[in-house]
């Protein structure tokens, strides 16, 4: 943050339109892995037939979001079976963890 900055455009595209895109069908069984700094409820949304086609994920929660990611994942069979690890401030309070999610 203090170095200069630039604002850039960046396209994006739904998780589900990039899966058919690649060309071949994804196989059952697929791990995700989500980070994505508070998008996770847009990746969801736009890749909801790539997520009931996979297994398991792994998503980097931050606490201000846990609920709703907690709610989107459950609704699609997902069962929340624990953490990877975790980010501390200083102070000792959690910031973020990658929290394991499994059908």
């Amino acid at each position: 943050m203090t170095q200069k900055q630039e604002k850039i455009m960046v396209a994006q595209q739904k998780l589900d339109e990039v899966a058919i895109a690649n060309g071949k069908d994804l196989i059952s069984d697929i791990l995700i892995k989500l980070d994505v700094q508070g998008y996770e409820d847009k990746v969801i949304a736009g890749g909801i037939e790539t997520f009931k086609r996979s297994k398991a994920c792994i998503v980097e929660i931050s606490l201000d979001k846990l609920y709703d990611i907690f709610s989107l994942l459950s609704n699609l069979g997902y069962e929340y079976k624990g953490n990877i690890d975790q980010v501390n401030e200083r102070d000792g309070h959690i910031i973020f963890f990658n929290a394991v999610f499994i059908k």
